[in-house]
């Protein structure tokens, strides 16, 4: 014995008995009243005993119970090989180490396991000393339980796992659909924009001759009329009517006088400036607004227009189906708008301009007259 203390107990390391089992033998002296010695009660604990009750506490197939002595040798484990568990534990900075340096019971912590050893990674463990403290012991026990931190975390790990795919899965079809809408959107735009400009073209436009329509017209001549009052500025307006329509109407047929006037707006368009403004108020007749024009400028342009269309030739389809030459004539009427004259409305001026042409007319017909 180390000392002559009768009150302690002693506990050994563990070795490993002739089964191959591991034990633990439990000693105390003996002493008579003089503390001579004599003799020793010694008992061994049996490992199994321990690794039934330890059994108990395995809830999952990766949990794991051992306990170890105090010298840092295991003494009996719920799993056969716990190599990676004593590496951990033993180590000088290990397990054991660091609950002794803590001075409490019970420690948790993590501890990394050898990976040659196991594939489950880092280890949770708990140390709790096993002391028999009441009746005083040179050493002790440590039970150390714990689990494979990846186990543990698997579940979370595959919600996980699922979780990304999904987003990601989420993403992609989001950027997929984003990228359809987007192009969805830009040809519902084009649309739009298209249907917005054939509503324009509707709107402003005669749809035979796309020359400006009556109400388009009225409405150029009206801002015209006011800036020029306001401004003082010269304008003049022309009014010209095909010579004998009815009668290529009558003779040829509609088709033939709708193509009479396309290539009539044609020619006085190609004749007329940017800021001029034709427009089909009716029928055969037309109307041209001549802005910042002085009324020797208008009369020329007339006479200029009166000419080209005279000496155009159009080729009229006939039953044959041959082309038959066909010429027409305009008559045209010239005013001006009149700036700084008090009391003045653009009706008035319509029917000024109107009158002149119909003097065009009765004068002979292919002819300008001023009002």
């Amino acid at each position: 014995m180390r000392t002559k203390n009768s009150q302690t107990i002693y506990v050994s390391e563990p070795y490993r008995a002739n089964s191959g089992a591991w034990a633990v033998n439990i000693s105390r002296a003996l002493f008579d009243e003089s503390s001579h010695f004599r003799g020793a009660l010694v008992a061994t604990l049996d490992p199994e005993y321990f690794l039934g009750s330890m059994k108990q506490l395995l809830y999952a197939d990766d949990v794991f119970v051992t306990l170890i002595h105090s010298s840092g040798q295991t003494y009996v484990s719920s799993q056969q090989s716990m190599t990676a568990v004593h590496a951990a534990v033993s180590r000088a900075d290990g397990l054991l180490q660091r609950h002794r340096e803590s001075g409490q019971g019970e420690v948790s912590v993590a501890m990394e396991e050898d990976p040659d050893a196991t594939a489950d990674g880092r280890l949770i463990s708990v140390a709790s000393t096993v002391g028999l403290t009441d009746v005083g012991t040179d050493g002790d026990f440590v039970a150390v339980a714990g689990r494979s931190q990846r186990l543990v975390l698997a579940h979370w790990t595959r919600n996980a796992s699922v979780l990304a795919l999904m987003f990601g899965f989420l993403m992609v079809a989001s950027g997929v659909a984003l990228h359809f809408y987007q192009r969805w959107a830009r040809q519902v735009r084009a649309q739009v924009q298209e249907a917005a400009q054939e509503l324009v073209q509707l709107a402003y436009h005669d749809p035979l001759t796309d020359a400006f329509n009556r109400r388009a017209f009225l409405t150029s001549l009206n801002q015209e009329f006011e800036r020029t009052h306001r401004y003082s500025s010269p304008c003049c307006l022309l009014m010209l009517d095909l010579d004998h329509f009815k009668a290529v109407n009558d003779r040829y047929g509609h088709d033939c006088g709708d193509l009479v006037l396309k290539h009539v707006v044609e020619r006085l368009q190609s004749h007329l400036r940017a800021v001029d403004t034709l427009g089909r108020l009716g029928g055969e007749e037309f109307a041209v607004l001549l802005p910042s024009t002085q009324r020797s400028a208008a009369v020329e342009l007339a006479e200029r227009l009166r000419s080209m269309v005279e000496q155009s030739v159009l080729l009229l389809p006939v039953t044959e189906g041959a082309g038959q030459p066909f010429s027409i004539t305009i008559s045209i009427g010239v005013t001006t708008l009149l700036p700084g004259e008090a009391g003045e409305t653009v009706g008035e001026v319509l029917k000024r301009v109107d009158q002149a042409m119909y003097n065009a007319k009765a004068s002979g017909r292919n002819r300008v007259c001023w009002a």
